[in-house]
């Protein structure tokens, strides 16, 4: 333990939260080092001090008076909340918002291509049998699961 890594640590060695074995090397530390034991005292003394004191009383108007003056320093406001739920696509550039919707576009007139075949014809896949979801799937040693078991609910769902 050297006394950077100890200064790091010493709020959480007074907190009581570092594991044992750590807590051994921070003990062997400060006795060996007079200046990071004069520091963990400290704060020590002001951690025991800010426990007894009372917080001070905010006074009247003065979130009001730092607002003001965060405004007058060019601190940005706050990012509005959305009041309608489409207020987001408003707000995005042209050319963003062109992109989406013709990917929209694109992504639906895929979707009726693929599914053409099967609203014309009829041609829909079969559905499954167990043992065919055993062969596609190389499971056949599933076939022999227990009613109830986790390779059971498996099958069944596959079906």
């Amino acid at each position: 333990m050297n006394c950077a890594k100890f200064r790091k640590m010493a709020n959480v060695y007074l907190d009581e939260e570092t594991p044992q074995t750590l807590r051994a090397a921070i003990q062997a530390h400060l006795k060996t080092c007079a200046d990071c034991r004069r520091a963990y005292e400290m704060t020590k003394r002001l951690a025991g001090l800010l426990q007894t004191e009372p917080a001070p009383d905010v006074p009247e108007g003065f979130a009001r008076r730092v607002m003001t003056r965060a405004r007058q320093q060019g601190i940005p406001k706050p990012v509005p909340v959305l009041l309608y739920p489409a207020q987001w696509w408003f707000e995005l550039a042209s050319p963003l918002r062109i992109a989406a919707a013709a990917m929209l576009v694109i992504g639906l007139a895929m979707g009726a291509l693929m599914g053409w075949d099967v609203g014309q014809n009829g041609n829909a896949a079969p559905i499954l049998t167990k043992t065919d979801t055993l062969k596609q799937y190389s499971l056949d040693y599933l076939g022999d699961a227990p009613y109830g078991s986790l390779a059971q609910v498996f099958l069944t769902i596959g079906k």
